[in-house]
């Protein structure tokens, strides 16, 4: 080869080693820096890249991120992750989280509320199986249990301020007796009995569960359930008496150490015209045109305008198995036929005082006068759990 066709022949080979690389495929790129390797700026910003093995920006290894659903800082636990130097939106770099689906379930959480179905603190017990949700030494929780919903069973939310069911929440001993009754209401207004001899029995009630009181055992609270004095109210009790000759009461709220600053249905509280079911209120006790009986009834009683020097007979209401009944005001009693002041009720009692015994399924209480509509629907859904023949 003449030494010209040499000459060319190196120029050549130079300038194709210059524009390919190794493997035949161009060199000109932009890299991850965003940087053009064949611009004559690659060489200055070389320097500035970080090695191919040093990970992130932040030359930290790239980390594992899990969905975060419910926005409480906890992923969901046993997903699948996405591997990345940041979060994606909705991600967090864990997945400790047992409900993505709540954010008021999560690991720290709690205390665990005790009825709503949730693990609160994500600590493998769910409601009453936590001991958090057992107060009194020696008492068993009960079963776990999703609290029922008010929309579910066609009755009101608003002003719901207790809402007790025999079948669920009932805490006891080893005797069977009720230490603690979880309300349902979501007020958190649970009811106990510290003392184990005034505790009410968990009985069985023609196969469903019941609470039994015999002579004075009660589970109680030592306020008025945070309704206002003067609010009206909507009370509703399924139970049955024991002794339907003699007095009792099944739910009730007053002054402690009064003789008569009370309210609540009561049977036969003087007597006056025989076994009648009442009402109590404010020194003034009221026998309906009702006969007291043994049978499983349903008791309703509506309260309105509740100021001072009002007529009661104006404000209350009382209804047993759907049906209006007829108020009679007894000759006893230190009252004069208006209301007083309740401002000063300081504990609500649930079970039997006196000795007529009760067996009790249900209770709900409304810091609000219902309408006629709302009582109706609580009514039906009463008389369908219970097996009641309600009048039309």
């Amino acid at each position: 080869m003449e030494g010209r066709e040499r000459c060319w022949l190196v120029v050549l080979l130079v300038a194709l080693l210059a524009g390919c690389g190794s493997d035949g495929n161009e060199v000109s790129r932009v890299d991850d820096a965003g940087v053009d390797a064949s611009d004559g700026a690659f060489a200055d910003a070389a320097e500035d890249l970080p090695e191919p093995d040093a990970g992130c920006p932040d030359g930290g290894p790239p980390r594992a991120f899990h969905p975060d659903g419910d926005g409480d800082g906890f992923g969901a636990m046993g997903t699948e992750p996405i591997v990345a130097c940041t979060a994606p939106d909705d991600h967090v770099d864990n997945d400790d989280d047992c409900d993505d689906g709540s954010a008021e379930a999560r690991p720290g959480g709690g205390p665990e509320a005790c009825d709503d179905g949730l693990d609160n603190d994500c600590d493998g017990l769910v409601d009453y199986a936590s001991d958090a949700c057992t107060t009194l030494e020696g008492c068993a929780p009960p079963p776990t249990f999703m609290a029922p919903r008010p929309a579910d069973e066609g009755i009101a939310a608003e002003g719901l301020v207790l809402w007790l069911r025999a079948d669920l929440g009932l805490s006891t001993d080893p005797d069977a007796r009720v230490c603690e009754w979880k309300d349902l209401s979501g007020s958190r207004n649970h009811f106990a009995q510290t003392v184990a001899a005034e505790r009410p029995l968990r009985v069985d009630d023609e196969g469903e569960p019941a609470v039994e009181s015999v002579s004075g055992e009660t589970v109680l609270r030592e306020d008025a359930l945070g309704v206002d004095p003067a609010a009206g109210r909507t009370l509703f009790v399924v139970a049955a008496m024991r002794a339907p000759e003699l007095r009792s009461r099944t739910f009730w709220q007053g002054e402690i150490g009064t003789p008569g600053t009370y309210f609540g249905p009561e049977a036969n509280t003087f007597n006056s015209v025989g076994s009648r079911f009442g009402v109590y209120l404010t020194n003034n006790a009221y026998d309906s045109d009702v006969p007291s009986s043994a049978n499983r009834t349903l008791h309703t009683v509506l309260l309105g305008d509740l100021t001072p020097g009002t007529p009661i007979l104006d404000v209350v209401t009382y209804r047993v198995n759907r049906t209006d009944t007829v108020l009679t005001r007894t000759r006893s009693g230190l009252g004069d036929g208006t209301v007083e002041s309740i401002a000063s009720f300081e504990r609500t009692w649930v079970g039997a005082q006196f000795g007529g015994g009760t067996v009790i399924r249900e209770v709900l209480l409304y810091a609000r006068a219902l309408d006629a509509e709302a009582i109706a629907a609580v009514e039906a859904y009463l008389a369908g759990r219970h097996g009641l023949a309600l009048a039309d």
